[in-house]
């Protein structure tokens, strides 16, 4: 379908949907930032190893951010390229 537009149009169709992927990460990001801001994730550690839960729950947050990251250099390289 993307074929069918312009150069120009593909570009501007992928920084829209780049947009829309860092607006679907942020809101999964604040989601587990509120969930590791629970008491019950705070007050837990995992069974075997003992390490605090929240440390496994930061992984969502911490991914998200990073993914944020890179979705936006590439957006900026659809933009300039």
């Amino acid at each position: 379908m993307t074929s069918m537009l312009s150069a120009k149009g593909q570009r501007i169709l992928d920084v829209v949907a780049d947009l829309l992927v860092v607006v679907f990460l942020l809101v999964l990001m604040k989601a587990c930032v509120n969930l590791i801001g629970h008491f019950s994730v705070q007050e837990k550690s995992s069974l075997i190893l003992r390490y605090p839960m929240m440390l496994f729950y930061l992984s969502a947050p911490v991914g998200g951010g990073l993914s944020v990251f890179r979705i936006l250099q590439n957006a900026y390289d659809d933009l300039v390229g």
